[in-house]
């Protein structure tokens, strides 16, 4: 029984199954936890590395320092039995910040099958192995959220998340409308206090050019780097395990094989890939993210750590409802590339696939508080 309260809300509905074929999870540098360090010096002593970010610590070595964790065989875990608890967690992820909510990472293909274990139960089992660590957490986190409230009540930049988020739920629809989309990123930029309801009922022309400028600009951003390990990895329904690695001549897509070596597949310039026009049941699957992110703690921390950075000169309100609004043209470029490499249309399944690429790179962004 935990001290603290768990919002598993975000797990209802879901099921997971892990999928022997992916691998996906196994891309992600394990950390090894203080209490694992003693098995893995005396039994795998060369397979560990040191890390210094996002802090110090110790993590399972990757083939070539650039590929799948050195313990996967045959896309399969050398060590299950014995593998730290990062592994286990995949795709569950805690995250601490006035209370410890658990999220899941979209990018698991596993959670899209509608097959094996309710995701609620597996987690609330993972829940009671890391008490400890999560009551350790939320101790230091809970003041540092304090302040981060304090300091913005001093500023005059203080908005509710509750009313906030239940601005956003009563206007999901309006999430997918690139009008509104084009406005609210605007809008985010001045200074007056923003609020959704004061955009009701009114119909938003936009500058294509600008706002597909706009939405290239963010997904690009986290394609720049050219080292394989920063760059999120899109695992397609076959299996590959694909980066697409951004630089000024246009967009490079390489393949990482299990060697741990790249092999390249295609290229396309940056400005070739538009925003494509979304399907009915493609949007009706955006709207249903975007609800997902406006429950996020995580998303939330982000914004909060974006208005701290800022140096609370932006309001949190413009600072949400501008995150979100370039959160989805991201999204739909994103999604728009892909249909460029592998055919996808901007229906259900085009959708799906960009979320699948997106949601991981999402869920690292920094945040006020910290995944246990």
């Amino acid at each position: 029984m935990h001290e603290f309260d768990i919002d598993y809300s975000e797990l209802m509905g879901w099921k997971m199954e892990c999928i022997p074929e992916c691998g996906l999870c196994c891309l992600c540098q394990a950390e090894v936890l203080p209490l694992e360090r003693q098995f893995f010096r005396q039994n795998h002593p060369r397979q560990l590395v040191k890390k210094d970010h996002p802090h110090n610590h110790l993590a399972l070595a990757l083939k070539k320092g650039k590929g799948s964790c050195v313990f996967l065989q045959d896309r399969r875990c050398s060590i299950y039995h014995d593998r730290p608890a990062f592994c286990r967690q995949f795709p569950f992820h805690f995250h601490v910040g006035e209370r410890v909510k658990v999220e899941l990472d979209l990018s698991c293909r596993g959670l899209w099958t509608g097959q094996g274990q309710e995701a609620i139960m597996e987690a609330k089992e993972l829940a009671t192995t890391a008490n400890d660590r999560l009551a350790r957490a939320l101790k230091q986190s809970v003041p540092v959220y304090r302040e981060f409230h304090e300091n913005c009540h001093s500023a005059g930049v203080y908005a509710d998340p509750v009313n906030l988020r239940a601005q956003t739920a009563e206007r999901l629809d309006r999430f997918t409308d690139l009008g509104f989309l084009g406005q609210l990123m605007l809008a985010s930029y001045d200074d007056p206090e923003m609020d959704l309801r004061e955009m009701d009922d009114k119909e938003f022309r936009y500058d294509y050019q600008e706002l597909e400028e706009a939405a290239r600009e963010a997904a690009l951003g986290s394609m720049a780097s050219q080292d394989p390990v920063n760059i999120p990895v899109y695992c397609d329904g076959k299996w590959s395990w694909n980066l697409f690695m951004a630089h000024k001549d246009g967009i490079d897509w390489k393949v990482l094989t299990d060697e741990g070596d790249l092999q390249h597949r295609g290229f396309v310039e940056s400005s070739q890939v538009g925003l494509l026009p979304l399907r009915p049941e493609g949007e009706a699957l955006l709207r249903r993210y975007v609800g997902i992110l406006n429950q996020r703690d995580s998303f939330l921390g982000n914004v909060y750590h974006l208005v701290d950075n800022f140096g609370y000169e932006d309001h949190v309100s413009n600072v949400y409802f501008g995150s979100l609004s370039v959160t989805v043209v991201d999204l739909i470029w994103r999604a728009s590339m892909l249909s460029h490499f592998f055919g996808h249309e901007l229906g259900q399944e085009g959708v799906r696939e960009a979320i699948i690429f997106y949601d991981m790179d999402r869920l690292d962004a920094p945040s006020i508080g910290a995944f246990v």
